[in-house]
Formats: C-alpha cells, sequence, structure tokens
C-alpha cells in the first residue's frame, strides 16, 4: 500500500512538474459615469433620429418636417456616414489620427503634399468630418441639462472615446498627456 501512495506521488509530481498554470488575464475597467452614460444615451438617440428620418417614405413624396436645429445635427449624422469609408481610408493610411478633443487632427505623410487629388480629398473630409463632430458635440451639450455649456470637454473626452473605440488597428491616438500612439 505505501508503495502505491508513492508511485502516486511520484507520477503527480512528474506530471504535475511539466504543466504549467496560466492564469487569466484579467483587466478592470471603471464603469461609466452618469454624465458619460447621459452623453452616450444622447448621441444613440440623435442617432436613431437620423436613421429614422433617412427611413421615412412618404406616399405623398412630401418632406418631412424638422426644427433647423435638429436638420443641421441630422445632416452632420448622414455627411458623416458618407465620408466614413474615406475617414477610415485616411486612419489607415495614418494622414488621420483622433485627438483628445473629439476630433481628427491631420498627420501629413510624403505623398500628402505630392498628390493634389489626395489631399484636395483629405481636406475636404477632413473639414467636414471635424465640422460634423462640432455640431453633434454641440447639440449633445444643448440636449442634456446636466453638462454645463461651457464645459464642452466633458462630452469632447466622451466623443473622443468614442471614437477611439470605433477606429479601426493602427489609427493614430492622442493621450491626454498629448503623447501619439498607434491602436
Amino acid at each position: 500500500m505505501k508503495y502505491l501512495v508513492y508511485v502516486q506521488f511520484c507520477l503527480i509530481v512528474c506530471f504535475g512538474s511539466s504543466c504549467t498554470i496560466k492564469t487569466p488575464e484579467v483587466t478592470f475597467t471603471s464603469e461609466r459615469t452618469a454624465l458619460e452614460k447621459q452623453i452616450l444615451g444622447s448621441y444613440r438617440t440623435i442617432e436613431e433620429d437620423a436613421w429614422m428620418i433617412s427611413s421615412v417614405r412618404s406616399p405623398s413624396q412630401q418632406e418631412v418636417q424638422i426644427p433647423p436645429s435638429k436638420r443641421i445635427v441630422l445632416e452632420a449624422f448622414a455627411n458623416r456616414k458618407f465620408n466614413a469609408d474615406d475617414v477610415e481610408d485616411f486612419k489607415r493610411d495614418g494622414l488621420f489620427g483622433e485627438n483628445r478633443a473629439g476630433l481628427l487632427s491631420l498627420r501629413p505623410l510624403p505623398h500628402y503634399g505630392e498628390d493634389g487629388d489626395y489631399q484636395a480629398l483629405a481636406d475636404r473630409v477632413f473639414q467636414e468630418e471635424n465640422q460634423d463632430r462640432e455640431t453633434i458635440m454641440s447639440r449633445i451639450v444643448e440636449l442634456n441639462s446636466a453638462v454645463n455649456p461651457l464645459d464642452h470637454e466633458a462630452v469632447a473626452r466622451v466623443f473622443a472615446q468614442m471614437n477611439w473605440d470605433a477606429s479601426p488597428p493602427g489609427t493614430w491616438l492622442q493621450l491626454e498627456d498629448e503623447r501619439w500612439i498607434k491602436k
């Protein structure tokens, strides 16, 4: 009997020593603040409104009546959707980066100045995208009584994080300390 216990012990030691135990990687993420939830909720509401308006078909072909302030932000959403492929391509090229203020930053490449058509398209998309983002962020501030109109930075931070998360791998991202890293 002692011999059997000894053999079992030896087998456990022999086989156990060749096995490694890998601990799981645990990542702690902070819970979103109430303000972040409110900002993201407002963004999603505007996005849903844009989708609903664009999908409405009227038998009389009359235009849906939308207040001017709402129309501007819905047009900004539509324009962002239209430019999305170009924005993603320029991010992959390394020409556009996502800055910490929720906007795009231009990171000139050598061929940027050499190809006039490439530069013209990049400049147009860059200006339109940033203008559309500013319009959307301003509307979110207007819709949220919890956001002080002077505290545009809170909305910009949430918007920046949202854009970082949606960016393809290899996109340049600006950190809070203003350093740039690749996603």
